[in-house]
């Protein structure tokens, strides 16, 4: 008999935060009407499951656990920073009408064939003083921050501000449902995209934390993984985070596509989900 419990027996259960929860332990070897089994989410981000009726136990320690942790400890420091009130200050006043936005800016989203309803119904802002974007992100609880683009500037390529209290670091269309299949993107705008034909969540990367994992794994039942497979890094990213949703159901890779979904034509995107 294995002594050790499997992911899908205790991951599922582990706490959005740090801190401990008891509950009843079903497996084909262990069964009863007590809560016997610990699941506890510790500070760097692990997960630690313990039954005390088999003594079975199990730990979840994924590659993105300790970078998260050290994403949190950034972004803790850049809230305090003045670029990070300078940006909420230009999020605040950014222009919500896609129609005022510059034409330069029109064009790159047209490119993707994003309509303003889709862009308005997604908060997505223009601000002519950062020169950028601003993707509003929505998990499922409500808005919890934004990823901002910037254009014509020599910094990274998008910003992060992200409030690390308010649940999974996940953006949710307003047309997915949370239940059943997910897509999975690396980004707001592939999401955004796929929401047309498929309930469609971005992880804001290629790298979710174990509190987006836990999220994922109570909400929806089976995954497909669809990122810009275009390097060896995010090409092994795609199979660890495959491996590890197996576990909790079925999960399957688009690969090959050589380009972002939202950069991916309609016909293109029926025939790549289904």
């Amino acid at each position: 008999m294995p002594k050790f419990l499997k992911h899908k027996e205790f991951l599922p259960f582990a706490p959005e935060t740090v801190g401990k929860v008891r509950v009843n332990h079903i497996s084909p070897d262990c069964g009863g009407e007590s809560k016997s089994m610990i699941v506890e989410m510790k500070d760097d981000g692990s997960i630690f499951g313990y039954c005390h009726r088999c003594s079975k136990s199990g730990h979840y320690d994924s590659p993105y656990s300790k970078g998260s942790q050290r994403g949190k400890v950034v972004s803790s420091k850049r809230q305090a920073s003045a670029g990070h009130t300078r940006r909420v200050g230009c999020y605040d006043k950014a222009s919500t009408d896609p129609i005022t936005w510059p034409e330069d800016v029109r064009r790159r989203l047209r490119a993707y064939g994003l309509s303003d309803r889709e862009l308005v119904d997604n908060d997505i802002r223009y601000s002519a003083e950062m020169d950028g974007l601003y993707l509003t992100v929505f998990n499922h609880l409500g808005p919890i921050g934004y990823t901002l683009r910037r254009f014509n500037w020599d910094g990274p390529k998008y910003l992060f501000d992200i409030s690390n209290s308010d649940g999974p670091a996940v953006h949710v269309p307003p047309a997915t449902e949370l239940r059943g299949t997910v897509v999975l993107t690396e980004d707001v705008l592939s999401a955004i995209k796929v929401s047309r034909h498929a309930n469609a969540v971005a992880c804001l990367g290629t790298s979710p934390s174990v509190t987006v994992l836990s999220w994922l794994i109570k909400t929806y039942s089976d995954f497909v993984i669809f990122f810009d497979d275009d390097n060896k890094i995010v090409k092994k990213q795609q199979r660890v985070l495959r491996n590890t949703l197996n576990n909790m159901g079925t999960c399957r890779i688009i690969t090959g596509v050589g380009k972002d979904p939202k950069a991916c034509s309609n016909a293109e995107l029926k025939e790549l989900l289904t």
